[in-house]
């Protein structure tokens, strides 16, 4: 609903400069939209789960968030350019968005856990740190796509005629630019990643974040004499329903992307495509969720976790300065 409408202004607008429609239709049609919404997933959902507990969280969250976009994105690429352009995809494009999630996850990570506390809002990073979440990913996103959109632009403002020599070079440079990129994404990204592991390492063994009480351990299951450990009736039957009701949600959550595609396609179609999606759609997608949540429910319930970091500033016992 962003990049539409911006892509087709800056065609409009930069039409007769390939180069230039190339590199802006890279920052303004899809790193900037893309890296805000895929922060915005992080701070506005992620960052209230009780699970998002521990500064290595930022980049688990960030990443998976990153990657949701890219599955979604993919299917458009595929339904547009066929299966090919997947697997060249799997290799360059969906890696880099990974990357730009990491990075972006350790910035975060930074601001929310500068001092270990979670629930502590003053010892939080300052927005500097937030800015820099969102820069530099949107930066190294615009440089990878910059300099392939602005040789798709120059090569379909020729496709009447060859390319000339310095046309080539062009097309040349840029791929080595890409390609410098994406390596020094790879680099940024898991450098990062690992001094923040390293880090939290540290700070935990070092106990400045410690919770005062530690969960008492959970009892041993029972082991049948000559036999293995083995599950209770009953989680068996509730993972049986996760999976069930996973399946069943996830394949009406594809067949009404599939219509949404095909609603965008052939617009003249709607009224009969929406009565067809919601008769393939509602049904799976409710029986689904609802397996789901009671498989959920049913699962035993154990002790859970007390993360270092999830405990208030009063419940700390800090040791380093």
């Amino acid at each position: 609903m962003v990049e539409i409408p911006v892509g087709n202004l800056l065609h409009t607008l930069m039409a007769d400069s390939p180069l230039a429609l190339g590199f802006a239709d890279a920052f303004f049609g899809a790193a900037l939209p893309e890296e805000f919404f895929k922060m915005g997933v992080v701070l506005l959902y992620c960052l209230r789960l009780d699970a998002f507990d521990e500064p290595m969280d930022g980049v688990i969250y960030s990443v998976v968030a990153a990657l949701g976009f890219a599955t979604l994105e993919n299917v458009f690429y595929v339904m547009q350019y066929g299966l090919g352009n997947a697997l060249m995809r799997a290799v360059s494009a969906v890696p880099m968005h990974a990357l730009c999630g990491a990075i972006m996850g350790y910035f975060i990570a930074r601001w929310r856990f500068p001092a270990g506390a979670k629930d502590n809002p003053a010892s939080r990073g300052g927005t500097g740190t937030l800015v820099l979440a969102f820069a530099i990913p949107a930066m190294l996103h615009g440089l990878y796509d910059g300099p392939l959109l602005a040789v798709k632009h120059m090569v379909a403002a020729n496709s009447s005629k060859p390319l000339t020599e310095s046309q080539s070079l062009v097309v040349l440079f840029g791929i080595g630019v890409v390609l410098v990129v994406f390596v020094g994404e790879v680099i940024l990204g898991l450098m990062l990643v690992a001094r923040l592991r390293k880090e939290q390492r540290a700070l935990i063994a070092s106990g400045a974040y410690r919770p005062v009480a530690t969960p008492p351990p959970l009892p041993a299951p029972p082991s049948p004499s000559g036999m293995g450990t083995t599950a209770p009736a009953g989680t068996a039957v509730s993972w049986t329903m996760i999976a069930v009701g996973f399946l069943l949600a996830s394949a009406a959550g594809m067949i009404a992307l599939g219509i949404g595609v095909e609603l965008a396609v052939r617009p003249e179609e709607t009224r009969e495509l929406l009565i067809g999606g919601a008769v393939l759609v509602l049904p799976p997608l409710a029986v689904g969720l609802l397996l789901f949540i009671l498989g959920l429910r049913k699962l035993p319930q154990t002790t859970p976790r007390i993360s270092p970091f999830v405990a208030s500033s009063k419940e700390l016992t800090p040791t380093l300065p």
